[in-house]
């Protein structure tokens, strides 16, 4: 990778790489970014610093596409799926809730294809991938390794990051208790969040981050890149994350057996089953049931177009009777948000979608473990360092043989 060869958009991609553990960005309050009075960070318009790079990525690609005169062909099997998309993106922006809301959601997922779109064409290569997600695993390790050892945030400075002020005393922090031998009782420990809004979110970026540097066998140096991102990602006590990357690992040696599927479905079950191992009477699992069930009343009311891209929120008082701060949360199921907010026509054309990228593909594994994690999480589909993500590695699993 010779420096003075990269064209401009390929510094941009690479800014972009190394920021995907960035969430820094400024948000906009419209009256229909709130839920009950209170303002809702997840359908909040935002800005984010990702967002300028996505545009400077793809519009710089643009320009130098245009320069060489490259033909460009749209086929009409193509041409017709584009326009079935946007005959479906009408309706379910007609149909939703929020309109103008939908309207926002679905210029996001614009801005995301063209970054797709963008790393398909140009095929980036996997050391012009892995050296900026190894420079983001090691920075985004040492913040989080320092915020666990001093239960707190590390410094004012890391705001342009996106990290945020808090401690292991603030309410809401996300803690676990911890029991330690020769110590009576048990302490709260905070655990990691990095430059992330939540310690899942930053254990999700580190075990398929790792998953794809591991994937790529690579020189010996990624061995100590992995070594510090899996202490981080224990830090964050994320068992999504730990499942994720320990099914990872085993598929990678056992993907080329006569019994893969096999064991990847068993693998699969039992990463469900510790994902949700707390006992049913358990709050937070009791929390989840409930979304699940609004959820599933939000699709029965609207089963073919759904209540609208990014209503889930916005609708959700009118499918529950809970007014409580902590039930205002997505349904914790990419699948469950899918069907309920794009119907029936969203949950196939997605479907449709992940069965093209994956057919044929060899480096599946970091984005199938995403998809994994969206079975229980919902922030690869709503948070924007999880749909950066479910782009960079989807669309890397596409292209590459």
């Amino acid at each position: 990778m010779n420096r003075y060869t990269l064209p401009l958009h390929q510094w941009f991609f690479i800014l972009l790489l190394l920021s995907l553990p960035v969430q820094l960005g400024y948000h906009f309050w419209p009256e229909w970014a709130y839920v009950f009075g209170r303002r809702i960070d997840i359908i909040s318009p935002t800005l984010y610093a990702t967002d300028i790079l996505v545009f400077l990525v793809c519009t710089s690609y643009v320009f130098s596409f245009h320069s060489k005169r490259k033909p460009f062909h749209v086929s009409g099997r193509t041409l017709i799926l584009f326009c079935s998309v946007c005959v479906f993106a009408i309706l379910n922006i007609y149909n939703a809730k929020q309109p103008i809301l939908a309207l926002y959601i679905w210029g996001k997922y614009t801005e995301l294809f063209c970054l797709a779109w963008y790393i398909v064409q140009t095929k980036p290569g996997r050391l012009l991938l892995s050296i900026p997600l190894s420079i983001g695993i090691l920075y985004v390790s040492v913040i989080a390794l320092s915020q666990s050892a001093l239960q707190r945030t590390v410094s004012d400075f890391f705001w342009i990051l996106g990290e945020r002020s808090f401690s292991v005393d603030s309410p809401g922090v996300a803690k676990i208790p911890l029991c330690f031998p020769f110590f009576s009782g048990c302490r709260e420990w905070m655990r990691a969040y990095g430059t992330f809004p939540h310690p899942n979110v930053l254990g999700g970026f580190l075990a398929v981050s790792m998953l794809f540097l591991l994937s790529q066998r690579l020189a010996r140096g990624i061995v100590v890149v992995c070594m510090l991102g899996i202490a981080a990602m224990v830090a964050t006590f994320s068992r999504s994350a730990w499942t994720v990357f320990s099914i990872g690992v085993l598929l990678m040696h056992v993907r080329h057996t006569i019994r893969a599927f096999w064991v990847y479905i068993a693998l699969v079950c039992i990463g469900l089953v510790v994902v949700y191992r707390p006992g049913i009477s358990d709050a937070s699992v009791q929390q989840r049931i409930q979304l699940a069930q609004s959820a599933f009343d939000m699709w029965r009311s609207s089963p073919v177009f759904g209540v609208g891209l990014g209503n889930f929120l916005a609708a959700l008082p009118e499918y529950t009777h809970l007014r409580t701060i902590e039930f205002l949360q997505p349904v914790h199921s990419i699948v469950l948000l899918l069907l309920a907010e794009g119907g029936l026509v969203g949950l196939l054309l997605c479907s449709w979608g992940i069965f093209r990228l994956l057919r044929g593909s060899k480096q599946y594994i970091p984005f199938l473990m995403l998809l994994l994690i969206g079975l229980a999480d919902h922030y690869p589909y709503t948070l924007q360092q999880g749909q950066l993500m479910i782009v960079v590695f989807g669309a890397y699993a596409f292209y590459a043989s």
